[in-house]
């Protein structure tokens, strides 16, 4: 191989990583598109129920809460009392006997997280304590799931595990407040460090410009990759031009040769390396 083709190899590369970060950009913008819209819709929402609400918003939303947790909890003893599994009674039981501190833990968090948006500056140092609190409740609930599970089964593993959480509880506690403060304080650090200047610089106009047309003068007509008709790498429009035919064709027999055989991935991978692109068509 000489340098001349050695060249075009690596150029037929470079284009393949190029179109393959091109688009893995524009799959991350478009999946940014989508969750600003749904946060978007959701904040909406949000500010429509605080300003209908108010201050018994957090009660509203703690009691619907509660409404769910009750129906989870008939569904656990339906279930227990239909199959005779003690494992759906006792985890019922389990959730009943502690409905009320799971209400208060939530009637708190919601409260705290009102009183954040309303007086960040007051409440926001409550919010570490607030956030502790739930997650040691819910970690105690399952370390008495976990217990629940191995008297059951009689797994010593299982067993071990809900006693080291139900002995360290307080310890969770504790850490958990320790990873919040330390969380609300290293981002009020971020906030107060001045980001650096970013530099504007120049734009290269022999990168932006388009590359110059490097056809072979000869009449053997080339195949190239597509840059008007493409979905991907433009192999398929590339492979219609060449035909004078639509592309809508060459996709359907990709699509058959995917199905049938299991190679057109594979295939279309090694197109669109081997196809150098159209230097006719704009690609970007």
């Amino acid at each position: 191989m000489n340098q001349d083709e050695s060249d075009q190899v690596k150029k037929r590369f470079d284009d393949f990583a190029e179109e393959i970060q091109h688009l893995g950009k524009k799959m991350e913008q478009e999946g940014k598109r989508i969750s600003s819209s749904i946060e978007q819709q959701g904040k909406q929402l949000e500010t429509w129920f605080q300003r209908t609400f108010g201050i018994i918003g957090p009660m509203i939303s703690s009691i619907g809460g509660l409404i769910v947790l009750g129906i989870i909890i008939w569904m656990f003893a339906f279930i227990g009392i239909q199959t005779g599994n003690k494992i759906f009674t006792d985890i019922s039981n389990l959730f009943l006997n502690n409905i009320i501190w799971l209400f208060a833990v939530s009637l708190l968090v919601s409260y705290t997280e009102y009183g954040n948006r309303k007086s960040p500056t007051i409440f926001r140092w409550l919010s570490p304590i607030t956030t502790a609190a739930g997650l040691t409740i819910l970690l105690w609930i399952l370390a008495n799931i976990f217990l629940i599970l191995g008297q059951t089964t009689d797994i010593s593993f299982i067993l071990g595990i809900a006693s080291f959480i139900n002995q360290q509880i307080i310890a969770f506690f504790f850490l958990f407040l320790l990873i919040g403060y330390l969380l609300m304080f290293s981002l009020q650090i971020s906030k107060t460090v001045p980001s650096p200047p970013q530099s504007s610089s120049p734009v290269d106009p022999q990168k932006s410009s388009k590359e110059p047309t490097t056809r072979n003068q000869s009449s053997i007509k080339r195949l190239y990759r597509s840059g008007k008709d493409k979905i991907l790498g433009g192999v398929c429009g590339g492979i219609a031009e060449y035909l004078s035919i639509d592309p809508v064709i060459i996709r359907i027999i990709w699509v058959v040769a995917t199905l049938v055989w299991g190679t057109g991935i594979l295939l279309y991978i090694i197109l669109w390396i081997i196809i150098p692109r159209n230097p006719d068509h704009q690609w970007d």
